[in-house]
């Protein structure tokens, strides 16, 4: 035991180095797209995930190409905990674990020093510590891979059964964790024949080939095989997939590859890597020559072969997805270089004369100075983000106003979507989800758009922005959105006597002219209807044929288009069509398969999910006689359901067309008055004075714009009540405007809280009037300026004692949590309110390009307190800021943080000091700390202190850069709030500076633990 007992210390050593250098702020960072795939596929049934897998099937996020293993595993974690953390840490564990596994196959292959200067250079290495903090099957891959290589040497060696079965066992492993696993296990069988090959009759007794060990080498490798062979359809469905003989192999065998892959295993993500990634080449070099000179021909093939024949593979496949290469397709690269270049600084350690401790010890600092930049880059990988989905997910729940459900549309939508739904849990609902019932009758959602490069974005007339902003190529827009249901759709002919309904799902209105939509979302940008996921979805249209027509006939044209790229599977989806009559059941009309695709060219198409690796798709459009099924009807419906399969293949609607021909004549608001009575008999129209704010947001208001209208059912008022509302409020927008059949406005609705909440008070204006509903708040938000703006309502005094500046939301839950959030805008437009008035010397950023910022008005020092106060009690706070300084080379400038709990003695709780390097430090760099709180004064005095005009806090408009505060606090000392039944006064009982403005919910308002983690 003594005699391995500095082996073990040193693999602990290394275990420990590579958990400190991949543990911190786990879960701070966003959260990116390759993170959102993985979660998607380790959150589903396994048994559905393997075989979406094998066969290329949908998904809820975006396409990914691995065998099962990695998804597996994290599901059993996920099983546990469901946080990032927890999603994370294996990676982490696997990371560290193949630290070790370098450090031993390092030391069995060439000697303790190669083993650990290997080790150190993988436990720094910025790519690994990267792909341990990911949630991706690399470091897995890289695991099962380095300790494969370490179990097959041992068995090589040794001969036994254990090691050849342990061997198995990785074996399989590589081929269930990825597809390069296939060639790497076969430049494996290669170098383990050139070793049982080279010791046939050579080398010591111990080692020597005889019929025994061939025996087991071959059973470990055909265990492995045999393991892998329900998988091989997977294999074999992928190559057939993407092949294209087109391709020209090795065409991407070039200098900035290698260049980039160099880069990337060198420092990644670095802007200047400098010498770096060639020392490390030119160190694995040196390994390489040293193990020649020593005559290990096999130790060398047992290294490249298993690296190389996967290399190899990629690069003469012809597969169309060599356009999309880089440094990870070249993983299994990384284990070789670095044991090379620890057995080059293993003999550069060999120059030393004895002992041996002091080679060892030599390598090991060799290694270390040849990591020390990447090591000191760890802090700056830690904060590293490449997404903003966490940002604006935080952003999104504290302005979600009356918007309950959500959807994301353009540029990654359906990945956006997944990161939203994992970030804010139940905050929103699915709009898909919300509008599966036709009870909905009147939904606000949250509509979120994104785009890339300058894309423009669809318009959304009748929607409050809540948000539009760009950030390098990126732009997102989130506006809430009413959407009023108009089913059902009256069959009203023209002059010609032909009624004709069409969607071609470029737009948003599949959500107000369906009775019901169920997992189902339109792609605007591509024109499509199409499943949300991996379950069926289906839209219902609802007609109605109004008293005096008669239905004579009616037809139906579907357009759908399929990608699909496998010519030698039938893609398992497909397109039920099915009508029903006057509230009979619904009946099967029609089916469109892929087969009724066959000898059908395949035609350019919108790319789907904008990965042109579906940019062609097959289309064919069905027409169906529906005559003998509706003829004479007075009700029908009309149901669409796709079915998207597990399989390759994505069926999606383009379009439909429903002709119909009536005779007869209707009443020109036959239309409106049947949208308004399914509304009305829903509850989705509001009755009263639309002009009086409300504390609880209700339904909207309907108002007639004739008189003839004024009868319909479910209006809140006529003309007059309509020209008094638009009095009262000139920008007001109607969400949805009914016509007659002449298409002249009939009715107009409108939705006062939709833009955000009408009900504000302030210090000149204490006092309003509301409209009440008799229902009881269980959360209300206050939003605005705060000076204890509690209130008296129907004879009951509500109490808020809480003061904060501008920027604040106060959410409070009666009997449970509340949350301070405070977002400032230092943007000049608002830099006077956001600013209080006794900061000293301080001024708007003058940048010209960029705006929201906050320094000096010279070269004197400067700094802004801002005070919260809380009769609730504080349990936890967490800042985050973006100071920046101009790194002079004096060293003296520098932007501080201060903290106290009474206002009078501050401390300092993060600087940013001036590097004397030159320039300013990087425009928008987080910095995020939780912030240490005396928990019983229910005070927190914030300081922004800048040494001079070389020093800035910035906090944009763009919510994603804005500084921002939140406070947990601890709200059971908060009541629910019992609503009047009608007008009533509501006063501030402490004016002072208070402007704010109310909002309650009748639900608790849920605080989502992902976006708070620092």
């Amino acid at each position: 035991m003594s005699a391995r007992l500095p082996t073990i210390l040193l693999a602990l050593g290394l275990l420990l180095l590579a958990v400190t250098a991949r543990l911190p702020h786990l879960d701070r960072e966003s959260l990116w797209e390759d993170d959102w795939l993985a979660l998607d596929r380790s959150t589903m049934d396994p048994g559905e995930m393997a075989h979406i897998q094998k066969y290329l099937g949908p998904s809820r996020t975006t396409y990914d190409f691995h065998p099962p293993l990695y998804y597996a595993l994290e599901h059993l974690v996920l099983s546990a905990d469901t946080s990032v953390f927890a999603a994370k840490l294996p990676g982490v564990l696997a990371g560290a674990l193949t630290v070790a596994a370098l450090f031993f196959l390092g030391r069995s292959l060439f000697s303790t020093g190669a083993g650990l200067a290997a080790g150190i250079l993988c436990a720094g290495s910025l790519y690994h510590v990267s792909a341990s903090r990911s949630i991706k099957v690399y470091v897995l891959l890289l695991l099962v891979f380095t300790a494969g290589q370490l179990a097959l040497w041992t068995a090589l060696r040794r001969g036994r059964a254990l090691p050849w079965l342990v061997f198995a066992g990785l074996g399989a492993a590589l081929l269930y964790t990825a597809y390069v696993g296939a060639p790497a296990l076969a430049g494996q069988a290669a170098a383990a024949a050139a070793f049982l090959a080279a010791h046939r009759r050579l080398g010591p007794a111990a080692v020597r080939t005889d019929s025994r060990r061939l025996l087991w080498a071959a059973a470990g490798f055909a265990l492995a095989g045999l393991a892998w062979l329900p998988w091989l359809p997977g294999l074999v469905f992928i190559q057939e997939t993407f092949h294209n003989p087109a391709v020209r192999a090795l065409a991407r065998l070039d200098w900035p590859l290698f260049q980039s892959v160099l880069a990337d295993f060198g420092r990644l993500g670095h802007p200047d890597p400098g010498p770096w990634p060639y020392l490390l080449a030119g160190a694995a070099g040196l390994g390489l020559l040293a193990a020649l000179v020593r005559r290990q021909w096999l130790e060398t093939l047992l290294l490249l072969g298993p690296s190389l024949v996967p290399v190899a593979a990629i690069m003469t496949a012809k597969s169309e997805m060599n356009e999309i290469l880089s440094t990870r397709h070249f993983v299994l690269l990384l284990p070789p270089l670095l044991l090379f270049a620890g057995n080059g600084a293993a003999a550069l350690g060999s120059l030393l004369p004895r002992p041996a401790w002091a080679k060892t010890a030599l390598a090991a600092l060799l290694a270390a100075l040849l990591a020390l930049p990447q090591y000191a880059d760890l802090p700056r990988l830690w904060a590293r983000s490449i997404s903003y989905d966490k940002e604006l997910a935080a952003f999104l729940a504290v302005s979600r106003g009356s918007a309950r459900t959500m959807e994301f549309f353009s540029y990654k939508a359906p990945v956006k979507r997944f990161a939203a739904d994992w970030y804010l849990g139940d905050l929103y609902r699915p709009l898909a989800g919300t509008a599966a019932t036709g009870d909905a009758g009147y939904t606000r959602a949250m509509i979120v758009h994104n785009s890339l490069g300058g894309d423009p974005l669809p318009e959304l007339p009748a929607a409050a922005l809540v948000t539009d902003f760009s950030i390098s190529i990126f732009r997102t827009r989130a506006a809430r959105l009413g959407l009023l249901r108009r089913a059902p759709l009256a069959v009203i002919p023209g002059p010609d006597g032909r009624f004709t309904y069409a969607d071609g799902f470029d737009d948003l209105r599949v959500y107000t002219d369906t009775a019901a939509l169920q997992n189902l979302a339109p792609d605007p940008d591509r024109s499509l209807l199409a499943p949300i996921g991996i379950r069926p979805g289906a839209a219902r249209y609802d007609f109605t044929v109004p008293d005096g027509l008669t239905l004579d006939s009616a037809a139906l044209a579907a357009a759908v288009r399929l990608y699909k790229r496998n010519a030698n599977h039938a893609a398992p989806c497909f397109v039920d069509i099915e009508v029903g009559r006057d509230g009979g059941p619904l009946t099967p009309v029609g089916r469109i398969t892929d087969a009724d695709f066959a000898g059908l060219p395949r035609t350019p198409c919108p790319s789907l999910l904008e990965i042109p690796i579906y940019n062609a798709c097959r289309s064919l459009t069905r027409t169906i006689d529906l005559t003998p099924a509706l003829a004479g009807s007075r009700t029908f419906s009309l149901r669409l359901t796709l079915s998207p399969g597990l399989e390759e293949g994505y069926l999606h609607l383009d379009g439909l067309t429903l002709s119909a021909t009536a005779a007869g004549t209707a009443d020109p608001l036959a239309g409106a008055r049947a949208s308004l009575a399914r509304l009305a008999e829903a509850g989705a129209l509001a009755g009263g004075d639309p002009a009086l704010p409300r504390l609880l947001p209700g339904a909207p208001f309907a108002l007639a714009e004739t008189e003839a209208a004024a009868a319909l059912p479910g209006l809140a008022g006529g003309p007059d009540a309509l020209a008094a509302y638009r009095a009262a409020a000139p920008d007001a927008v109607p969400v949805a405007v009914l016509a007659d059949t002449a298409g002249r406005p009939a009715v107009a609705v409108y939705d006062p809280e939709l833009a955000g909440p009408t009900l504000c008070l302030s210090g000149t204006a204490p006092q309003g009037l509301l409209a009440g509903s008799g229902e009881p708040a269980a959360a209300l938000t206050v939003a605005g300026t705060l000076d204890a703006p509690s209130f008296a309502l129907a004879g009951r005094d509500v109490d808020i004692p809480v003061a904060a500046p501008a920027g604040t939301t106060l959410a409070l839950n009666a009997g449970g949590q509340g949350r301070l959030w405070w977002r400032p805008d230092f943007s000049k437009a608002r830099f006077a309110a956001m600013v209080p008035g006794t900061a000293e010397n301080v001024r708007p950023a003058p940048d010209n390009d960029t705006d929201g910022g906050l320094t000096c008005r010279d070269a004197a020092p400067c700094r802004a307190d801002f005070a919260f106060v809380s009769g609730f009690p504080m349990q936890r706070a967490f800042l985050t800021v973006f100071p920046r300084v101009a790194n002079d080379p004096a060293g003296k400038n520098a932007a501080h943080v201060l903290i106290s709990s009474d206002g009078a003695t501050f401390r300092p709780v993060l600087s940013l000091v001036s590097d004397r390097s030159g320039g300013w430090s990087p425009l928008f760099q987080p910095s995020r700390l939780e912030i240490p709180l005396d928990k019983t004064s229910g005070h927190l005095f914030l300081r922004l202190e800048m040494t001079g005009d070389g020093a800035q806090f910035w906090s944009h408009a763009r919510p994603i850069d804005a500084m921002g505060l939140t406070i947990a606090l601890d709200s059971r000392t908060f009541a629910p709030i019992t609503l009047p039944a009608g007008p009533a006064v509501i006063r501030l009982t402490h004016p002072g500076t208070n402007d704010v403005c109310f909002a309650g919910t009748p639900d608790p308002i849920p605080f989502p633990a992902e976006i708070e983690r620092q």
